[in-house]
């Protein structure tokens, strides 16, 4: 505690007391002339004694960093910080074994152990599978998997024509595939670029030539997977098939049936690696919070005090949190106070917040919230109230801090999107602010000590036994004041049981009217010259709210006369 004490004013009033001597003891002696009438509290408060002056606010709680004025011009805490949520890196999923090998089907074109060379005319029908099997590793963050966008890819589907004696297929003409139709499986999407391709039914439909000595190429493009099945132990397994039926046909010159029974048709389709990084789905990241801490480093001494208890009528927090990713997610904030050593005090509050998922991948969404005590605080337009009515309970003794602790739910009813292989990190922006606008409950506590007295007054102190304080107090703060003084001595003592001073010295708030009132405070030795052994007076203030709803703000003040009398005169050996 801050303490200082005018040295000139006390010389000045004992040595006034001392010359006046002479006169009766019932005398009333007034200090409003011709003195320093200031006493020095803390360095930061003067006290008005004997000529009528004013004790405002401003003089004892003063504007900071962290203390300001509202709007309604009201005294208010003021703090603001960023809570910082990273999201992990969430592994891409590849896609590397979609291709299908060759497949060989037989042609029904000649009978082996025929060697006798003759044209040969080639019908026939074939129907065959081709089958998709593959395994696809899932990181463990995607519980479900929708579907996925990637960049279109090209691929090729291959027909050819095989022989045992490889100089066989030049001695076909007129090769067709005729109403050769391949059925794709519905998870593989193609764009709507190639006429014989009906992607209503994932069909190619080739009524072609074909060159009987080369590979066919048919180009397709792939512009996405659906229809995915469920993951199961973080793997997807992709079991189709392609189901091929047509027509094939040709003319064979001057070739033997053995040549022709080797013919074959190969099919493979080739796919690419598929490196997905956009998903829709159910995605579980473990979000990663950082806590903060809201450390009240200037608060006025009659906040801090322990015995201050506040009751708040309005608390409010404006806190806005940017999501630039597809997951909505519920953030629940734990506010957790402490003192100055660090001690867990007051009660813990928790509130929540439904942060919504951003519009796409390259627009995010701002949520933005008032958290409140009080359901009747208007909101600004595109803000959501969440109304806490324990909040107050977080600071109902004064902290040194608060610990404010998120933790992160994803939001499980709604469908994701994310993009893979990218980290996301985002802030929560909050700006608290605390009017002090206190309850009927509130009290307020205020310490102060005047030191070394015994050294100031020591050359007359000796000279008085008891003293009188007549006190005037106009006081304009809408609080009841309760005032004690308890002396010490040097050594740290309490002095109660050796002097006495009047204690509860009561002085009703303002309401409505601006009383007067009137106190008689006695200081008087209880033990022969025990006043000459006080080093140090403690002044304890409590103001306790009357009234529903208080406010505190600058221009309220107390205003305070005085005078002193001396019951007993003094004593001059």
């Amino acid at each position: 505690m801050r303490t200082c004490f005018n040295r000139k004013f006390l010389f000045s009033i004992t040595t006034l007391l001392a010359l006046s001597g002479t006169q009766s003891c019932d005398s009333n002696y007034d200090l409003s002339k011709d003195i320093n009438t200031d006493i020095n509290i803390g360095g930061c408060l003067y006290v008005p004694v004997g000529q009528t002056d004013t004790l405002t606010l401003s003089r004892i709680i003063e504007l900071n960093d962290e203390i300001g004025i509202d709007e309604n011009g009201n005294y208010c805490i003021d703090e603001s910080g960023t809570i910082s949520f990273n999201a992990p890196l969430v592994k891409t999923i590849i896609i590397d074994d979609i291709s299908i090998a060759p497949t060989m089907v037989k042609v029904n074109a000649g009978e082996s152990g025929s060697f006798i060379p003759i044209d040969y005319r080639i019908n026939d029908d074939v129907e065959y599978d081709m089958h998709i099997n593959s395994t696809i590793d899932i990181p463990e963050e995607v519980k479900e998997l929708h579907s996925f966008e990637i960049i279109p890819i090209d691929t090729e589907l291959n027909l050819q024509l095989d022989f045992t004696d490889k100089t066989t297929a030049s001695k076909l003409t007129d090769v067709k595939i005729n109403h050769f139709k391949i059925d794709f499986p519905d998870i593989i999407q193609f764009d709507n670029n190639n006429p014989n391709f009906d992607n209503s039914t994932n069909t190619l439909t080739l009524n072609t030539p074909i060159d009987a000595t080369a590979l066919n190429k048919v180009k397709l493009h792939i512009l996405g997977i659906k229809n995915l099945p469920k993951i199961i132990n973080n793997t997807i397994n992709l079991i189709d098939v392609i189901h091929c039926k047509g027509n094939i046909s040709a003319t064979a010159k001057n070739a033997t049936g053995d040549e022709l029974s080797s013919m074959q048709i190969m099919t493979s389709f080739v796919v690419p690696n598929i490196e997905i990084k956009k998903i829709t789905g159910k995605i579980n990241p473990e979000i990663k919070v950082d806590a903060q801490d809201i450390i009240f480093n200037d608060l006025p001494e009659l906040l801090k005090d322990k015995d201050t208890k506040i009751e708040l009528n309005r608390l409010y927090s404006k806190i806005s949190i940017e999501n630039p990713s597809g997951i909505p997610f519920i953030t629940n904030l734990n506010f957790k106070a402490f003192d100055e050593i660090g001690n867990s005090i007051n009660q813990e509050v928790d509130a929540s917040f439904n942060i919504a998922k951003a519009i796409d991948y390259t627009t995010p969404v701002t949520s933005q919230f008032i958290l409140t005590n009080n359901d009747d605080i208007v909101v600004p337009e595109g803000f959501t109230k969440v109304v806490n009515p324990e909040l107050t309970q977080i600071i109902e003794t004064v902290p040194h801090s608060v610990k404010i602790s998120p933790t992160v739910t994803i939001d499980q009813n709604q469908e994701h999107f994310y993009e893979l292989g990218v980290e996301k990190s985002t802030s929560a922006e909050y700006k608290v602010r605390i009017p002090f606008d206190f309850g009927i409950n509130s009290q307020i506590a205020y310490v102060e000590s005047f030191n070394n007295i015994q050294k100031d007054i020591s050359d007359i102190i000796d000279l008085i036994e008891e003293i009188q304080l007549d006190l005037d107090i106009q006081n304009m703060l809408p609080l009841d004041l309760v005032i004690n003084v308890t002396p010490f001595d040097i050594a740290g003592n309490k002095m109660t049981d050796r002097v006495h001073i009047d204690s509860n010295i009561k002085i009703a708030g303002f309401n409505q009217s601006a009383k007067i009132e009137s106190k008689i405070v006695n200081i008087k030795e209880i033990v022969p010259g025990a006043l000459t052994e006080v080093d140090r007076l403690e002044i304890n203030i409590k103001g306790k709210s009357s009234m529903d709803r208080i406010t505190l703000n600058p221009s309220q003040y107390v205003l305070i006369s005085l005078k002193a009398k001396l019951p007993k005169g003094i004593t001059i050996n």
